[in-house]
């Protein structure tokens, strides 16, 4: 079992470590005139039990440096070559060698995120500065064993709500917690039908249907792909727990959720 990490391509920014005065809001507070069922977007950045200022090295080695742009998943698939371009604020979160927040603010155009911890999933967290915009802050794992260019694809919110109103239940997509939408894939990247998941303390479970998706099937389709909704998380780092499969993969992951962010995770799964 192992994480298939997001690395694309393109840019340059700002970054350092987070100071208490420039995190951002939690969650924002819902006004009267504000909708969270129609895009309203939670922050999800550190609190202030898991930002330090300063500035950290890694024992000699070169800093690792991830550049890039962003850009929002066009529907309900989820596929990296569908992306369209984001042009709007955000700011891109991390973690250095010694386990501390670092942050890039994107322009719009490009971010430069510098001296991130070295690994083959390391967590990146992107939130976009307009707190009822379409993108959702989202979570991802990237390859950081090198400094490298990559286009980090965003959640729609839009998307979720359309997803959510179409499942039996109708659950209202929640700004308080987190949303997980994983794609299993063998280890040629195509995708798995016949996967069943487990995610502990997600209020409910869909897969992608055909066309659609439904809270009735019990095993991924053709497209590999499940949302599990509403999970109660933790701020940035976020709340890890084990997902594991079982039908046409078994296996299991250690997997993290973000309060008011999605997290997209794709995943390689071996068949039993």
């Amino acid at each position: 079992m192992r994480w298939i990490p997001i690395w694309l391509f393109v840019l340059a920014g700002q970054t350092g470590c987070v100071e208490e005065e420039e995190r951002p809001d939690l969650i924002p507070v819902c006004e009267d005139s504000c909708d969270p069922g129609a895009g309203q977007s939670g922050g999800s950045g550190p609190s202030s039990s898991t930002t330090t200022s300063g500035t950290s090295t890694t024992s000699g080695d070169d800093p690792i440096i991830l550049n890039g742009n962003l850009g929002v998943f066009a529907n309900d698939r989820f596929e990296l070559d569908t992306l369209l371009p984001f042009g709007e604020p955000a700011t891109v979160f991390s973690q250095d060698p010694d386990n501390r927040v670092i942050r890039a603010e994107y322009d719009g155009l490009d971010f430069s995120l510098t001296d991130l911890v070295s690994g083959e999933a390391t967590a990146v967290l992107v939130v976009p500065d307009a707190q009822n915009g379409v993108p959702w802050p989202t979570l991802l794992r990237v390859d950081t064993l090198q400094s490298r260019t990559v286009t980090l694809p965003l959640v729609s919110s839009e998307v979720l709500n359309e997803v959510y109103a179409g499942l039996g239940s109708q659950p209202a997509l929640d700004p308080d917690r987190g949303q997980l939408i994983l794609r299993f894939s063998n280890e040629n990247l195509d995708p798995i039908p016949g996967v069943r998941v487990e995610v502990p303390g997600a209020a409910f479970l869909a897969y992608a249907d055909g066309s659609g998706w439904s809270e009735d099937a019990d095993e991924t389709d053709a497209s590999g792909l499940v949302i599990a909704g509403n999970i109660l998380a933790t701020d940035f780092p976020g709340s890890a727990f084990t997902v594991s499969s079982s039908g046409a993969a078994v296996s299991s992951w250690v997997v993290t959720a973000i309060k008011g962010a999605a997290s997209y995770d794709s995943l390689i799964a071996l068949a039993p």
